[in-house]
């Protein structure tokens, strides 16, 4: 306490009293008569001085911690509070409503603020952003319908925007506290700058003992290589690593409501399945996915849905090098007699072009670094680089009889079999860590997509016409379309279908509207256009303009976090306090003024009653 060393200051008057004088006087009866009715022993006048210090030294102790204002349990001593309040979709998960950790801290924030009607409440809640919901909210029924409206979102959460916010609030009032009610703790380096920054920070924290969960992770329709009007569709399920066992799934797929597919999956905590399926619908039609698990508490990550979009052909922008790749051309050929290309030529002497495809297509040659599109690349068979990644070139064909697959569930090598492939690498790849390896020969990545600076990038150093095998199979036509429906599809095009994630504000025009309850799919028809935030799952088909797919596709919130051992979790990371909880509107600052009171008086009795000066 630094307040402490003004003890010295009673101690030293103690110590060191004056003497008395003597002074004459004509008579001493007066003296007399009052030494005979206030007489004491030269012990007693001993034990009452020291008594006396004590007890002054107490009365100045009792004052200065109550200037302290020590804060018990329930935070007594606040001026103001800041409460967020976690509405991601996790705090939705369970069986039943009164199991979810929303529900549940709600009703101990209720109890808790109740002890302390007196303390205006600022409420703040957050998901994708954070937002202040009521300021200056008493305890009571106010503060209970404020805390009512505040209902779980198909949304992920952002606790570094919350985090953020409630630091600024708290610093325009001095002696706020903040209180976290999430089913996750804060960040520890946050929590401590407001330790320092003298802002208790209260930790409430509310998770399933048992949490059990699978989610749709991805889901997307795309055209078949070589397959007029035909479709496949892709899905990814994940299990939360905090799954107490292995979990079993039924994934239903419907096509404009008509049950089409039932998949079963079974996987273990943290682990992940994809699941590749024919499309047959109209466009317009919508596709859905349901998964139903019996023990799954997590409802809204369990549907997504599409509506089947026009099949329009992909622009590819085709620039050749030296060493043209007669195999290359025959494989757009085919693709583009299925009406689903229309390959554009340019020179590579006419580089930039005027045109701008939806899809770059270099073979053999690449442009200087500065002059790179923003559009998706296909690069086959490059030359010698040093940008974005290295790429050596070999001098002669380097033939690579085994070719083994390490990513099996990406959509680039869909329906592509490497059992009988015989590959002749061009070139040696060091990929940055943005491009996965899909195909590997001999220790080193054959084939790689992924992306780079924003856009989608796929990465073949091989010669076609140079391989045994793989120009006479029908594998080659099909992994080029592949690499470039996939390329194709990146939402920067403006073409096809739009993903965003929930949380995102758009413009929304008319249209329709097919959105997961939790439950089922509803589909809605809307007549005006407006501003509106996606805050559940679903698909939007617009009028006019290309549709787009609403998902949650968070593994942050799929991945339910489990109770700590012992059951809930309440701790104080700042301003925590031993103190126990006082009931109504008493405090301990109150408390201790009334005891220092309380012993002024019992030393002026006990010490000064009688005294004669």
């Amino acid at each position: 306490m630094p307040l402490a060393w003004l003890l010295v200051f009673p101690i030293v008057l103690y110590l060191f009293r004056r003497q008395a004088r003597r002074v004459p006087v004509s008579t001493l009866l007066f003296f007399q008569t009052l030494a005979r009715e206030h007489r004491e022993t030269a012990w007693l006048r001993h034990v009452k001085r020291w008594l006396s210090l004590l007890l002054t030294l107490l009365v100045l102790l009792v004052l200065l911690l109550a200037l302290l204002r020590p804060v018990g349990d329930a935070g007594e001593g606040a001026a103001a509070v800041v409460l967020v309040v976690d509405r991601s979709a996790s705090m939705g998960a369970g069986r039943e409503v009164e199991e979810q950790p929303l529900v549940r801290l709600k009703r101990r924030m209720l109890t808790a603020l109740a002890q302390r009607p007196e303390v205006p409440v600022t409420l703040v809640a957050f998901d994708a952003r954070a937002v202040v919901l009521r300021t200056r909210l008493s305890g009571g029924v106010e503060l209970a319908r404020a805390l009512e409206e505040v209902q779980p979102l198909a949304v992920e959460g952002e606790a570094a925007l919350a985090e953020d916010l409630a630091g600024r609030l708290a610093g325009l009032e001095e002696g706020t506290e903040i209180w976290w009610a999430s089913d996750r703790e804060p960040d520890a380096a946050w929590t401590e700058a407001m330790r320092e920054a003298g802002t208790p920070v209260r930790t409430w924290v509310e998770a399933l003992a048992r949490p059990m969960n699978l989610g749709l992770q991805a889901f997307q329709l795309r055209p078949l290589p070589l397959a007029r009007g035909q479709w496949e569709g892709f899905a990814r399920v994940v299990a939360a690593a905090s799954n107490a066992a292995a979990m079993e799934a039924e994934v239903e797929i419907r096509v404009a409501g008509r049950l089409a597919q039932l998949r079963q999956v079974r996987l273990e905590p943290g682990g992940a399945a994809t699941l590749q399926f024919p499309v047959e619908a109209q466009p317009g039609q919508p596709v859905t996915l349901h998964l139903t698990a019996a023990e799954d508490v997590l409802a809204a990550d369990d549907g997504v849905a599409e509506w089947m979009p026009q099949q329009a052909p992909l622009r590819v922008g085709w620039v050749v090098g030296e060493d043209p790749d007669p195999f290359v051309e025959t494989a757009l050929k085919a693709l583009t007699e299925q009406g689903q290309l229309e390959p554009w030529r340019v020179p590579a002497a006419e580089w930039p072009p005027q045109v701008q495809p939806d899809v770059w297509l270099w073979e053999n040659w690449v442009p200087p670094a500065e002059s790179w599109p923003s559009a998706p690349l296909i690069l086959l068979n490059p030359p010698e680089l040093t940008q974005p990644f290295p790429v050596r070139r070999l001098p002669k064909g380097l033939p690579e009889p085994v070719v083994r697959s390490v990513g099996v569930d990406h959509p680039v090598v869909g329906r592509v079999s490497t059992q009988r492939l015989a590959v002749t690498r061009t070139a040696s790849l060091h990929l940055p860590a943005s491009l996965e390896p899909l195909w590997i020969a001999g220790g080193e990545p054959l084939l790689a997509a992924g992306e780079w600076q924003g856009r989608r990038m796929v990465v073949a150093p091989f010669s076609v016409a140079a391989s045994e095998q793989l120009a006479l199979e029908p594998a080659f036509p099909v992994l080029l379309g592949n690499a470039l429906f996939w390329c194709g599809e990146d939402p920067q095009l403006g073409r096809g279908v739009a993903v965003v994630p929930t949380g995102t504000a758009q413009w929304r025009s008319a249209g329709r509207w097919l959105g997961w309850t939790g439950r089922d799919f509803v589909e809605e028809v809307v007549g005006e256009a407006a501003w509106v935030r996606w805050e559940r799952p679903g698909a939007w088909l617009p009028e006019k303009g290309a549709p787009a797919v609403v998902r949650l596709a968070s593994g942050a919130e799929s991945d339910l976090p489990m109770a700590a051992a012992g059951g809930e979790v309440e701790t104080a990371a700042a301003g925590a306090s031993w103190l126990p909880r006082l009931p109504g509107v008493w405090t301990w600052s109150r408390l201790l003024l009334l005891a220092g009171l309380g012993l002024l008086l019992l030393e002026s009795w006990l010490c000064h009653r009688h005294a004669v000066y």
